[in-house]
Parts: structure tokens; sequence; C-alpha cells
């Protein structure tokens, strides 16, 4: 819906390009029929009413004729956002300067220039936004649309306000509360019309009226927006000058004055005069950058009319103008209201001070408006309140609270005594001791956390007394436990007032073998040590020093580790681990299949379960008598001190022995077929066997390189040790054994072979071999011809392979296979990436000298240059077809209606 204003009092006077435009409203003059009224008819439709009565109604236009005044009908759609520069300029949007007027009879659309150029605020490498201007146009703009814009770096808004002396933006109050709310610096903005001294201290007096009326701060910036041409039938500088000294004299110093680039630059309005501190201009090149800044001399520069902020769509499509600040006059007008940092619900209790005097606000201070003082903190000093909500903005910390359960409003914290809030409470489960050598008070309730809790008890009345205590609670003062005694509640007290026993930070049970430690002297008790009361020492290591026990449970105090244990099967009781000495730990045990030979020239204990471990494991054996026979490993056990195998001799297990007591053979690892060429190579002696060498016994020497030195094999299966890489090879078929992979000459590997088909032309200069076969990927396969025999050449390559050392083309010379060849021996046509069909006009440059070609240029042989672009400088033609290669776009044109040929795309102007 738009609304509708009726305009009475519109005088034209025309004398050469002088107009003056007078508008108010008369409201007093509508009768009941004619008040204002909602309209929901589009504007255009409004002004094509306008003409078609000027048209039809022959005896209302001489009326019109007689009496130059007439009632206007103005509606919102007349409103827009700030206007842009009016000069011509290849550089630079070409744009209208009537578009920001509401009052306007025609407005000329300002900001629309003849190609729109729209941006994105995301775009990194425009220039900075960092404030924005807004209108009617605009609609309602929320503050989580602000909050978005304040992303990219928005951190003020200049809002329209008022026109003429008769128009006032009817968005403009929720524009700037939202706009507030959001933090953002204010200023606002008067589209003016006078073309006089009077009338501009008219627009002066109103547009100053307005901004009272919303409660903008004398510290808002005010900007006299002159780009009317009416304005131009008075000296328009002049008239800015009263326009803010009349300002001034109501108070409002910071006065700014916006226009087009055209009307600064011709000293329309003279910055000598109004300052250019004080001077925001407009102009909008095509490519505004961040790295080509305009007008910073000004104190900001509008950029473009044009620019959306994702997730912001309101108005006219989400358009906004942008500006950037260069001397931070938009970015520190008016007074902004604070921000809100967080607010969150509490519950705590507080105190309010005495001799203080904080106002008390049905809203958080300063974050909105109409929000006045509704109490003072003298009124409730020293009553006991429950504060509720805190919130934070830049000024303060606010609490919200309430007294005998009714809300009372939101203070500054600093008016509170708040009770110690209770950062964590918590049930625990451990004893301790009341201290006998303090006095602490003990409390129904955690000490100073809310009124009413008076000191029931004192610790000397328990001192030395065993204690359960059953709960935690911690305050920004103290740690503090609730305690029973005799499975009576006491209360709460100081935490400092207890001696603890030792929390058990773990037990769990275990499984483990030991030895009760000699020459040590540990307590044995029937409770982990000093966790409780009542738990004296039992008995003591040295009556079972050296004898063998089962560890079946282990705990864990800030003091120490303590085993519980057995012996014989009878639990003993609860002693600190140090006074035991443990066996080893398993730390896996696991199933192997390995091949090795007892090491000779040491001596290795063998056992019949893995040593240390447990007790009763006597030495069964030594490794000397085994040294230097093949053994079979089939089980791989870890402690702290060593691995251990377990192993069988001619199928018969032995025991376990140390690891170091064995020469392992090489494990495989891995095994795979394979299917490549080679060659067996000279000058070295690799041995061959039947097996992978080393990996078992019983694995002779079957043969010796030298015997197959340059002989083509096949090489059919691959392993891996860590000490080499083992090729299995046929000879003529026949399977010859495992050599080393570094006695091979390999042929190469073909990566990919592919089917091709493109042009190329046969290298001169140089001398590569061409092959039936691709080159070294097989034997047999000699030089059949070279590339001199062909320098030059037109040919057709058809299929492309890779290997590690080159990349290979085979290619036909007039229809027959001529072999492969290194790519490197060819001159490659360019590849067309895609031609089209294309219809457009175009001129041949001039000053510029391409080759025209019957086809596409350096795609294929025999394709002279049949002309050249001077010959058509300047002419119009037609192109029909586009092509691309790696070098360049090319066009094929027509001109007159004829078939010229191909020239680079950059040979025209389109």
């Amino acid at each position: 819906m738009k609304k509708s204003f009726i305009l009475i009092g519109l005088f034209i006077a025309l004398g050469g390009y002088n107009s003056t435009v007078l508008a108010e409203e008369n409201e007093s003059i509508l009768s009941s029929s004619e008040q204002i009224s909602e309209q929901t008819i589009p504007s255009n439709e409004t002004v094509e009413s306008v003409n078609r009565d000027k048209t039809e109604n022959s005896d209302q236009t001489k009326t019109d004729e007689a009496n130059p005044e007439k009632d206007i009908e103005i509606t919102e759609s007349n409103n827009s956002p700030m206007g842009k520069q009016g000069q011509k300029n290849s550089e630079f949007l070409t744009l209208d300067p009537n578009r920001r007027s509401d009052l306007a009879v025609s407005p000329q659309l300002r900001s629309y220039a003849f190609e729109d150029t729209y941006f994105v605020a995301n775009e990194s490498n425009r220039p900075a936004i960092n404030f924005i201007d807004i209108s009617s146009h605009n609609g309602n703009i929320s503050v989580n649309d602000y909050n978005i814009m304040k992303q990219y770096g928005v951190t003020g808004v200049v809002v329209k306000l008022t026109e003429y002396t008769t128009y006032v933006n009817p968005y403009a109050q929720a524009q700037i509360e939202n706009a507030k709310k959001a933090g953002l610096s204010v200023s606002v903005y008067h589209y003016s019309w006078f073309s006089n001294a009077a009338m501009a201290e008219a627009e002066a007096d109103f547009f100053a009226s307005q901004a009272a009326a919303l409660g903008l701060s004398k510290n808002t910036v005010m900007v006299n927006d002159a780009e009317q041409v009416e304005m131009t039938t008075g000296n328009v500088t002049a008239n800015s000058v009263a326009f803010r000294n009349r300002l001034n004299a109501l108070g409002y110093n910071k006065v700014a004055h916006y226009s087009m680039f055209d009307w600064f630059n011709r000293k329309i309005l003279d910055t000598n005069i109004l300052g250019l501190q004080n001077s925001w201009v407009a102009q909008y090149p095509y490519n505004p950058l961040n790295s080509n800044l305009l007008h910073t001399d000004y104190a900001a520069w509008q950029w473009s009319s044009e620019v959306t902020f994702p997730n912001v769509n309101t108005g006219i499509g989400g358009r906004f103008d942008v500006n950037v600040s260069y001397n931070n006059l938009f970015l520190s007008s008016g007074d902004s209201y604070d921000v809100i940092e967080y607010e969150k619900a509490v519950n705590f209790k507080g105190k309010i001070k005495d001799g203080q005097n904080h106002g008390i606000y049905n809203k958080i201070y300063n974050t909105e408006g109409d929000n006045p003082r509704i109490g003072s903190s003298p009124a409730y000093a020293g009553k006991d309140v429950e504060i509720v909500s805190e919130a934070k903005t830049s000024k303060a910390t606010w609490y919200q609270f309430t007294l005998d359960g009714n809300i009372v409003g939101w203070m500054d914290a600093k008016g509170f005594d708040a009770y110690d809030q209770i950062e964590y409470e918590k049930p625990v489960s451990f004893k301790g001791k009341v201290r006998s050598d303090q006095n602490h008070g003990i409390y129904n309730k955690i000490y100073y956390t809310e009124s009413n809790n008076p000191r029931v008890g004192s610790s000397p009345t328990y001192a030395g007394k065993d204690v359960e205590i059953i709960s935690e609670a911690k305050t920004s003062k103290a740690t503090w436990y609730q305690f029973r005694l005799d499975g009576t509640v006491v209360g709460w007290m100081d935490a400092k007032g207890f001696d603890n026993y030792d929390p058990i930070e773990y037990e769990k049970a275990v499984t483990l073998k030991g030895k009760v430690a000699a020459g040590q002297n540990h307590g044995i008790y029937n409770k982990i040590y000093y966790t409780e009361g009542n738990n004296p020492r039992i008995e003591s290591s040295p009556t079972h020093a050296g004898k063998d026990v089962e560890i079946i449970r282990e705990a864990k105090t800030s003091k120490a580790t303590w085993y519980q244990f057995t012996l014989d099967g009878n639990i003993v009781g609860w002693m600190d681990a140090k006074g035991f000495d443990k066996y080893d730990e398993i730390e896996y045990e696991k199933a192997v299949s390995v091949k090795g030979k007892v090491a000779t020239g040491q001596n290795h204990g063998i056992y019949n379960k893995i040593y240390y471990t447990e007790g009763n494991n006597p030495r069964v054996g030594s490794s000397p008598s085994y040294a230097g026979k093949d053994v079979e490993i089939i089980k791989e056990a870890k402690t702290s001190k060593a691995t251990w195998y377990q192993f069988k001799l001619d199928g018969k297990v032995m025991g376990w022995m140390d690891a170091k007591g064995f020469d392992h053979y090489d494990s495989i690892e891995y095994e795979k077929a394979v299917a490549f060429k080679g060659k067996v190579a000279t000058g070295q002696n690799h041995g061959i066997y039947n097996k992978i060498y080393y990996t078992e016994g019983n694995n002779p020497r079957v043969g010796s390189s030298p015997s197959y030195a340059g002989k083509d094999v096949e090489i059919i299966k691959e392993a891996k040790t860590a000490k080499a890489i083992w090729y299995q090879f046929k000879l003529d078929g026949k399977v010859m054994g495992w050599m080393d992979a570094k006695g091979f000459d390999k042929y190469d590997e073909i990566e990919y072979e592919k089917v091709v088909n493109f042009k190329g032309k046969v290298a001169t200069g140089q001398n590569h071999g061409i092959y039936n076969k691709i080159y070294y990927t097989e034997g047999n396969n000699p030089r059949v011809g070279s590339s001199p025999s062909y320098a030059g050449k037109d040919v057709e390559i058809i299929k492309e392979a890779k290997t590690a050392k080159a990349t290979w083309y085979q290619f036909k010379l007039d229809g027959k296979v001529m072999g492969w060849m290194d790519a490197k021996g060819f001159d490659t046509y360019d590849a067309i990436e895609y031609e089209k069909v294309v219809n457009f006009k175009g001129k041949v440059a001039t000053g510029q000298n391409h080759g025209i070609y019957n086809k596409i240029y350096y795609t294929e042989g025999n394709n002279p240059r049949v002309g050249s672009s001077p010959s058509y400088a300047g002419k119009d033609v037609e192109i029909i077809k586009e092509a691309k290669t790696a070098k360049a776009i090319w066009y094929q044109f027509k001109l007159d209606g004829k078939v010229m040929g191909w020239m680079d795309a950059k040979g025209f102007e389109v």
C-alpha cells in the first residue's frame, strides 16, 4: 500500500531554465471524501491516469493552462534512494539527478543507468561499504537486516527524513530506531528545493522540527541533499550556506552537503566555501575497485546505488546506496543505542547498596526508545532481592531483579551487593576429620549465598571427630563441605576446617603375579590406608618377604598406589605397591609362523613359560644346544623386559627364548603375479634361487646372472623382503628362478595407449628414431626410419602412448602408417577447442594488422594467409562463426554478404 499526498500550490514560473516548485499539504480544504487514503494502484498507473486526464479532457487542459496552480497527487512511489552524477562519461554510469525526490511531478529516476550495474556486498575487490543511505523506498529494515550489513563493514546509516517543507519519510522513525538498536551511527538528510535564502531557512526549520520530533541528538549530522535542478535558479552555494546557518542557529552544528560530482566539479556547490570535509560526493564507475578510490579529499564517496547484501531483501529489491567514508563524519553521528552484548537468565541473591543512586528501568538502559526511569535505588536500599536476569552493554552490566516475587526492573550491577554465587554444588562421599587447631562457622546453607543464614555452630565443638562429607560447593570465597556426624547432618563449613582422608581415585580388580619384597617394611591394612578412620595396621611386609603372591585389586590415592593380595588363596590385606616385586606383565601373546635359525655365539635360557611372568618356571635348556639349527617360530609374546619366541625343532615344541637368540629369515612383505618384459643386465653377478632368497632354509643358489646376460626375459612374479625386491623370470617359456630385481634391465612399461586424431608436422633440425612398436617396451623392435626423412611434412597423428621416458605418437603420411616416434619430433597444429555458429555485428579494428585465412589459423597445413585486416579497417562486418584454440579466439566474417575468412577476434571491434 502506498500513502498518497495531495500537494496544492505547485507554482511553475518559466523563464529560460527557471522553475520553482512550491508545495504544501493542506488537509483543511479537503472534503470528507477527499481525505488522504491508502492507495493500492501502482505509481505508474497514477502517472498514466494523469497523462490521460491531460489528453482526454480538453476543458481541464484549458483550465490548467489558464491557472498554473493545480493539485498534484504525490505518492510514496515518487520517493527514491539517493541520486547519482549526471555527467556523461564512458567510465561512469550516465544517470539522472532527480531520483531522490518524493515531490517531483515527474521523477526522472536519478539512480537508473542506461545499463544497470549491480554489485554484491561480499565482492572483495570493491571499495569499502562504511555506511548506507536509505529512504522510504528501502521500506522497513529490521535490526537483523542491519546486523547482517554490519558483517560487511557497515557502521553508519543516513536516513532520508524530509523534503521541501511538506514531506516526511513515513518509515524514518522505524528505520532510525532499528539502526540505533543495531549500534549504527545515524545521520539524516533533507532533499532540498530552495532557490533563495528564505526558502533555505524555511526548509531548514522544517528539517530541524522533524529531527526534534524524533528525539535526534543535536550531535546528529544533518545533510543538505542538493541535486534538484530547480535549485540552480538561485545561487546554490550561498543558499546552502543559509540552510546550514539556520540549522546551526537551531543547535545542529554538524551539517554536510551531498550532490553529484558534476555539481561539485562545476562549482554549483563550491567546496571552497562549504568545505571538502563537509562534502559528500556521488559518482558511480562501471567497475568500482578498492584499488582505485575516488574523491579521497571529500568526507565520503557514494560509489553505487545498486548493491545487495546477502539475505537482506527490503524495499527496492534489496538494493542500497553504499558509501566509503574518508573522515568518519558519518560514522560518529548522533547518539546510538547501546548494543546488548548478551542477555541471560540467572538466579542469585543480592542486596541493594546503601549510599548510591541508580536508576531503575523497565528495559535495559539506553538500548531502545521509550524507556523512562521508573524508580531509584535509594527506595530499596538494604533490601534483599533476587536477581533473575543479567545483560551487558558497552557501558555497564545490568541486573533485572525481583522483590517479594515481583519484578522491579533493570538496574546497574554496581548498585547491588550480590551474595556469593554458587559456582557448583554436587554430592560427594568421602571421609574426613574436623581439625582441632581452627575455628570455623557452621551454617545450614552455604555461607553468604542468601540472607537468613545464621551461624549454627563452630568447628571446635567437633574437633578431632571423624565425619562423612556428603556435599561440596564452591563460591568465589571458598570451597564448602556439608558433613554428617553419626548419621546426622551437621551443616556447611569451610573445607579448610577439615583434615580430609585420602580420596580413592580409583579401585579395580586386577590379576597379577608378584613377590613380597625383602629388605623393606610396609604396613598391611584391612582397608586402603588413610581413606577412612578405624583402619589399624594388621601386619607388616617382613612377615611374608620373598613369598609369591597373587595381586587381586589395585587402588590409587594421592599418596600411593595400593595392592590387595592373597597368599595360598587367602586374602592378606592392602599394602603399598612399592612393597612388591611384580612379575612381568605379558603385554601381548600371539600365534605367528616365521622361519628362523638359533644364533651361534650366544647363551639364552629356554623356559616352559614366558620368563619372569610367574613363579615356578625354571630354565629347561640353553641356546648353544641348538646353535645354527633351522627352527619354526610359532608364538610371540612381549613383556617390559623383552620379546619372547616359542619355537619348534623337527616338529617338537622346545620352549620360550628371548627373540635376540634367533637369526630370522627374511619375512616376505608381499608376493604377486606380474607380467612385463626385461633383459638380464650385463656386468653384474646375481644369484638365482628356486625360492625367494633367505626366506627359509634349504634354498641353494641354482644359477648366476652372467649365464643369461643380455637375454630378453619375461618377468612373471615380484616379491619384497626387507633386503630387496625379487623377480621370478622365464626364458623361452621356462621358469628359471628368483633373482634380485637389480639384475634386470626392465623395458619401459606403457602407462597408457589411446587413439587420437589431430594434425601435425614433422619437426626440422631434429633426429628422432621411428619404430614399429613403442620404443623400448619390448625386444625385437629395431629403428625403421628417422625423422629427417620426413622433416617439414604434414602428417596425421593417430595414436598416443606414454612411458616413463617420453610420450610417443604413431603417425600416417599420405594414408600410410609410418610408425612410432617421440612426440618431441612433431610440431603439432593447434587443436580446435570448439567451433560454433554465431550472428552479430562488428567492425574491423584500425591500427592493427591481423592475417585472414580460409581455415582457422594453424589448425592444419595448406592454409596460407589470404588477406590482412588493414584492407578492411573500419568496415562493418557480419561475424558468422566463432572458434577457440589454445592461442586465440577466431571469428569467420562476411563483408557485403561474402565470406572473407577467419581472423583473430582481437582484430574486431564488436
